[in-house]
C-alpha cells in the first residue's frame, strides 16, 4: 500500500513538470508577402490596376491619402525571439505609379530620372519630408458652428 502510495504522489508530481519543459508556440505571419520579383515587376508610370495586379491588394488603404498603398508584412517566429517585418508603400498621381518606398527607403525598379528629371530617390526623399510634418489639427464640428456664429 505505501509503495502505490508512493507512485501515485510521484506520478502527481512529475506529470505536470513534464509539461512545463517543452511546448509549441506557433509562428505569426500577418499581412502580404512581396517578394523581390514581384517588385522588380513595377514599373514607373504603371496604373494602379497594374499595380493591384503585381502586388495584391495592398493591407493599408489610407482614406485621408488616397494616392498612396502600404503593403507592410511582419513574421515571428514562435520557437524564435526575432521578427521579421518588411513595409512596401507605392504612391500614385494620376492613376500612374510614381514613386517606391522599400521599408521607407527609396525604391527605383531602373535608375533612369522620369520625366521631370528628377530621380526616384528625390522624389521619395520628398514625400518622405511631406509624412514626417507633423498634422494640423482641425477644429471641431461644434467649434465650426460656434465660429460662425461669430463668437
Amino acid at each position: 500500500m505505501r509503495r502505490l502510495l508512493l507512485v501515485a504522489l510521484l506520478a502527481l508530481g512529475v506529470v505536470p513538470l513534464v509539461g512545463c519543459f517543452h511546448y509549441y508556440k506557433m509562428d505569426i505571419q500577418q499581412g502580404n508577402v512581396v517578394t523581390d520579383e514581384m517588385l522588380s515587376r513595377l514599373q514607373i508610370g504603371m496604373t494602379q490596376r497594374q499595380v493591384h495586379y503585381v502586388l495584391g491588394t495592398p493591407m493599408v488603404r489610407d482614406p485621408f491619402h488616397a494616392s498612396r498603398w502600404d503593403y507592410v508584412y511582419y513574421l515571428k517566429k514562435g520557437s524564435a525571439r526575432t521578427s521579421e517585418e518588411s513595409r512596401i508603400t507605392v504612391f500614385f498621381e494620376n492613376d500612374q505609379l510614381t514613386r517606391i518606398l522599400k521599408n521607407s527607403a527609396p525604391y527605383t525598379p531602373s535608375a533612369s530620372p522620369n520625366e521631370s528629371g528628377t530621380t526616384e530617390a528625390t522624389a521619395a526623399q520628398e514625400d518622405q519630408k511631406i509624412l514626417d510634418k507633423p498634422m494640423e489639427k482641425k477644429k471641431g464640428f461644434f467649434r465650426r458652428m460656434w465660429d460662425k456664429l461669430g463668437h
